[in-house]
């Protein structure tokens, strides 16, 4: 007899403890239910007991209740296709972690033959998330006679995954552990962008307010320097400080911009223009500040992208945003390139900026586009925060990735409008 063959042999002694219905109902899938129109989870198997809708069973006077109950019983071919049909990955371990069954799903994400994998401990096969935390998770329901639950993050691949470790006990009075792990980055990534909509929401309000507060004093500032700088009878001596104060009130300027086209953004006025206007306009605008850091800046711009309607200053702008921050992150004598290509099948053009940076760390890859935040001190924090309202208001898409090679890429997607 195979080992497969005495896996199973050994897992149809096990007893009716609902071993997938407790595994799987943290992820939203349906137990046994007392209704007499179910689909129930047979323990026996470790699969689905896939039934047509059930009708009440015969009575005593008709026949024998436990024939009904044979009767309606699925053959094991029916568990196991519906076991190996599950999307989830489920993987039955012993008390020694080691793997006594796997769907298909599972068997596939690990490049395993399932036969092949049985009696092997699942850690001598894949010790990364979220398969760590659910060997440590199925270690502690074995234990613990209690199911275990809890979200894994793989940072190579930034996907989280939910898992879920559901105690079971044969009829040989071993213990062991039924696993089920699901992807649920899209969960995540659905809340957390409920978060930051609602976060930015409160946020706009505020500083949009206090903006526009700060903006009138700094006028009123100016225009007094202004005034004793082309005062004739002013103390040569002051000049100096007048300048600076001049500069200084002049930065806090360009922070008021910005903070008010944050929370209080400017209706959009599209107009249709190549979309290489903007993105030149761009490059061109950045490349004496680029320059001037030691940076040098590289721009592929095909002549024939298509036309799109386009808000052109708010796309420069956010363009330029991308820019500068590329070449802040990167060393003197390093490079800042722009890549722009359009796909005539998805109907989009994509800007690729790369930096000769370090990259960005891999926990902050979607918090780089938050208000405020900042990898390097000196800044607002908000320009890469108004290139993705900029972006989406054109109904585009931005992220930011590490390159292969090294360095921080920003890509920026934008659809083209028929």
């Amino acid at each position: 007899m195979s080992r497969l063959s005495t896996a199973l042999a050994r897992l149809q002694k096990l007893k009716p403890a609902g071993i997938l219905s407790t595994a799987l109902s943290r992820f939203g899938v349906r137990g046994p239910s007392d209704s007499t129109h179910a689909m129930a989870l047979a323990p026996t198997s470790l699969g689905l007991t896939v039934a047509a809708e059930r009708q009440p069973l015969a009575t005593p006077n008709n026949g024998s209740l436990e024939a009904g109950r044979r009767a309606q019983a699925p053959s094991p071919a029916i568990e196991h296709l519906a076991f190996d049909a599950l999307d989830s990955l489920v993987i039955a371990l012993d008390q020694g972690l080691r793997v006594v069954r796997l769907n298909r799903a599972a068997a596939l994400t690990l490049g395993l033959d399932p036969e092949h994998a049985l009696g092997v401990p699942l850690g001598d096969i894949q010790d990364r998330e979220p398969w760590r935390s659910a060997l440590k998770a199925a270690l502690s329901s074995i234990t613990t006679s209690r199911t275990e639950t809890g979200l894994a993050r793989d940072t190579d691949t930034g996907t989280t995954q939910a898992f879920s470790a559901a105690p079971v006990t044969d009829a040989d009075g071993t213990r062991m552990s039924v696993v089920s792990i699901r992807d649920v980055s899209w969960l995540v990534r659905l809340q957390r962008e409920a978060d930051r909509t609602q976060r930015l929401s409160e946020l706009e309000a505020l500083v949009g307010g206090v903006a526009h507060e700060v903006r009138n004093q700094l006028f009123s500032i100016t225009a007094n320097v202004d005034l004793l700088t082309f005062d004739r009878d002013i103390d040569p001596a002051l000049q100096p400080r007048l300048d600076s104060i001049r500069a200084d009130t002049g930065r806090l300027s360009t922070l008021v911009n910005d903070l008010l086209e944050f929370g209080k953004p400017p209706p959009p006025l599209p107009v249709r223009c190549a979309v290489a206007v903007p993105i030149m306009a761009a490059v061109e605008r950045a490349r004496p500040l680029v320059e001037r850091q030691g940076v040098t800046l590289v721009a592929y711009v095909p002549p024939d992208l298509p036309a799109m309607e386009l808000d052109i200053s708010r796309m420069e702008r956010a363009i330029e945003n991308v820019l500068l921050n590329a070449a802040r992150r990167s060393p003197a004598g390093g490079r800042v390139e722009l890549l722009v290509s359009a796909d005539p099948i998805s109907r989009r053009v994509a800007c690729r900026i790369t930096d000769a940076g370090p990259g960005f760390p891999a926990s902050n890859l979607e918090d780089v586009f938050l208000p405020f935040f900042r990898l390097r001190p000196g800044q607002s924090g908000l320009g890469l925060s108004l290139t993705r309202r900029v972006v989406e208001d054109h109904q585009g898409t931005v992220s930011a990735q590490n390159a292969p090679e090294g360095g921080g890429v920003i890509l920026i997607s934008l659809p083209v409008s028929s």
